[in-house]
């Protein structure tokens, strides 16, 4: 047995999260784990849609961690965008079952403290340790990449879907020959905050500022932050360094994820300082319904990142294109320009153009290259025209 004093976002159940085409949110609590998801009665959350398998994916706990796993269901599931087999749930996360997305929340917002006994099996103190383990490991790697500065800097085209143009680069990290790129780089890294983990994101941002003098096209920047990059205060300043940088040959813009939104007078003064140095705003990875647009009226971003699942299959089913559609719509009423990601085949891409959305990125367009991969394709017949027009 072990007395812990614990907050309470540790303490309180976590819930899944959807917005219903009403506008109004249906909160799941994981009550019981493991959690099961499908379109069976026994289902601790049952999905109406005949895109979800009777048996679809279950949610459970391991230490303080809570992991999703793929049931082998038909349509997948999927993690902020991304198609899973199994995967660590993180507060925040997009979660996909087929074609019905939720949010989930790892617990409760309060902060305040309270006294927790646990019982502990010896399964649950071997995965404390891990836990533990983890982070030793995170900080030393995050710290290697920091002082050897072993990142790869990539850069993902976005164009234009009137004509192909570039329109501009998303900044993508890689630490190694062989590592995936991740536009915000402490993916490279089990995630751990700590002085280590702020200056990696600084400098991966720089090298991305310095290398994309060399980009072979003009245009915009594309670089992310994460949730608690936005509200530190260093941020403005980190950011005015990489403007003044860049000058007047590229605009940058700001990725803020969506579900760091908020209405409050803090982020509108972020959102007035980003705007007051030129710097654009871009709200990444939106998967909700366009009523949370008409919330965003207040701080209206200049680009509205909507996220790959909303475009993965998007041919196949109406109700999607309904959606994307009225995102559009909604998006045009607050001077917003919506960026279609996860475009990776040509009949995604042709939905894409119909539905009215303005930019686009992903496989089909182009990979995250090097600019000397970038130089050398900007040589080439470019495919992606062939692909628009």
């Amino acid at each position: 047995m072990r007395t812990q004093v614990m907050p309470d976002s540790e303490v309180a159940t976590a819930r899944l999260e959807r917005e219903l085409p009403e506008g109004e949110n249906e909160v799941t609590f994981l009550a019981s784990l493991p959690f099961t998801i499908g379109r069976n009665d026994s289902s601790d959350l049952q999905i109406d849609s005949t895109q979800v398998s009777r048996e679809h994916a279950v949610i459970s706990r391991h230490g303080r961690k809570y992991r999703v796993r793929d049931l082998e269901s038909t349509n997948g599931t999927f993690l902020n965008g991304q198609r899973i087999e199994e995967a660590t749930l993180a507060d925040g996360d997009l979660l996909a079952i087929a074609d019905v997305e939720y949010t989930f929340f790892c617990a409760g917002s309060g902060t305040r403290r309270q006294t927790v006994t646990h019982i502990m099996n010896d399964s649950e103190e071997d995965a404390d340790r891990n836990a533990v383990w983890d982070t030793i490991l995170s900080v030393r790697r995050t710290h290697e990449v920091v002082t050897h500065r072993c990142l790869r800097t990539l850069y993902q085209p976005v164009v234009q879907l009137a004509g192909g143009e570039v329109f501009g680069y998303e900044a993508y990290a890689a630490s190694g020959a062989n590592d995936e790129a991740h536009p915000r780089c402490e993916q490279l890294v089990p995630p751990v905050e700590c002085r280590a983990s702020q200056r990696l994101r600084q400098l991966f941002r720089r090298l991305a500022v310095e290398e994309s003098v060399s980009l072979p096209h003009g245009g915009r920047l594309l670089l992310a932050i994460t949730a608690a990059e936005s509200a530190e205060p260093s941020l403005i300043s980190h950011l005015c360094q990489l403007r003044n940088f860049v000058g007047s040959s590229r605009q940058l813009v700001v990725e803020i994820p969506d579900n760091a939104v908020r209405n409050t007078p803090d982020f509108k003064a972020l959102l007035a300082c980003l705007r007051d140095v030129q710097i654009q705003v871009a709200y990444d990875g939106y998967a909700s319904g366009r009523a949370r647009i008409s919330e965003h009226k207040d701080v209206a971003p200049d680009y509205l990142k909507l996220a790959p699942s909303m475009f993965k299959s998007v041919h196949k089913g109406t109700d999607r294109q309904r959606q994307v559609q009225l995102i559009v719509r909604a998006s045009q009423d607050i001077d917003c320009v919506v960026i279609a990601t996860g475009i990776d085949t040509e009949a995604e891409l042709e939905v894409c153009q119909k539905l009215g959305c303005t930019l686009a990125q992903g496989k089909l367009i182009g990979t995250p290259q090097t600019v000397a991969s970038l130089i050398h394709a900007s040589r080439q017949p470019a495919r992606v025209h062939e692909a628009i027009h």
